[in-house]
């Protein structure tokens, strides 16, 4: 039997009554055929006998091309193709930009404000304005907390600046010396907005450092942001059960829950803790550094100290 001839019987034995038109090896995928093969108007004998022929003449199904974005799935019907890196990359900041807009609102509108002139308060004394005893006035867990966010901007710095550079050229600094006043808040839009830059070079090579990236690739920064980072996370875990009195920790939830200052600022630490391991593995990635596999994933479990740890170990620009 020739080609032609068992391709015809194919036809006759697989009527592609559900499959509208579409050529009959499209059809003949297992999910279609088990469909359709007891549809056909031939008996039984004649079947099995096309079928031999169909099977000794060794004709190749032909696959569906991918270019087609069409796929037969399990119930014979079509489905789109896999998502394009284009529209995952939409999708993302999409997520962003709502999540971005949720925080924002929350923190504004819906979180706790029932002791606005006592927030006004404890700024004050946090910055220092009430004295250079303002922040023992103000609760030890707190007062760690608060300054921990003017750490976490710098780390960000040193992280974004160098090897986050956005491909459709918008400039991380303004969103990053933004969040030195206002935290998490502007990082997020500016990741939401940038794309991977896919010809950038981390480290900077030496003759392209600014005043700025040397001093974001100095290891002496680095250093300085451990040390610093280890301070704050030392002197919070001291005054947390079981090495401080409990009544601490009953005060500082206290003030989480009537609060605007405490109860955003904490959140505001916690969004950039959990952000800060993705942004690490970005920058050990774009720098091919090799012990990435096995450092920083512990690193990630430290928060605000193991960013800061990873920059004094990351591969620098030598100066």
């Amino acid at each position: 039997m020739t080609s032609s001839g068992v391709l015809r019987s194919a036809e006759l034995l697989f009527p592609a009554r559900n499959c509208q038109a579409r050529p009959v090896h499209t059809c003949l995928q297992s999910p279609c055929r088990q469909q359709l093969a007891y549809t056909s108007p031939l008996r039984p004998s004649t079947q099995s006998t096309l079928r031999r022929a169909w099977l000794s003449s060794g004709i190749q199904r032909p696959r569906p091309s991918p270019s087609h974005g069409i796929l037969c799935n399990a119930k014979g019907s079509e489905s789109p193709a896999a998502t394009s890196p284009e529209s995952q990359s939409t999708l993302f900041s999409v997520g962003l930009g709502l999540l971005w807009a949720a925080f924002t609102s929350y923190a504004f509108i819906f979180s706790p404000n029932q002791t606005p002139l006592r927030d006004l308060y404890f700024i004050e004394c946090l910055s220092f304005l009430q004295g250079l005893d303002g922040p023992s006035k103000v609760n030890a867990i707190f007062t760690g907390l608060f300054f921990t966010l003017g750490i976490f901007p710098a780390i960000y710095s040193a992280l974004l600046i160098p090897s986050a550079r956005s491909g459709n050229k918008i400039p991380a600094w303004p969103f990053v010396s933004l969040s030195f006043a206002f935290g998490v808040f502007p990082l997020i839009p500016f990741w939401a907005l940038r794309t991977p830059a896919k010809d950038l070079v981390v480290p900077p090579p030496r003759n392209e450092l600014g005043n700025g990236l040397r001093v974001l690739e100095s290891k002496i920064t680095a250093v300085s942001l451990a040390i610093g980072s280890a301070i704050c996370l030392g002197y919070i875990i001291s005054h947390l059960p079981p090495f401080a009195d409990s009544k601490l920790l009953v005060d500082y939830l206290r003030l989480f829950d009537e609060s605007r200052v405490v109860h955003v600022s904490s959140l505001d630490a916690l969004a950039l803790v959990a952000f800060s391991p993705y942004w690490m593995y970005n920058d050990a990635e774009r720098r091919q550094w090799s012990s990435r596999g096995q450092i920083l994933p512990f690193l990630s479990f430290l928060p605000v100290l193991g960013p800061a740890i990873y920059l004094v170990l990351r591969p620098h620009t030598k100066q």
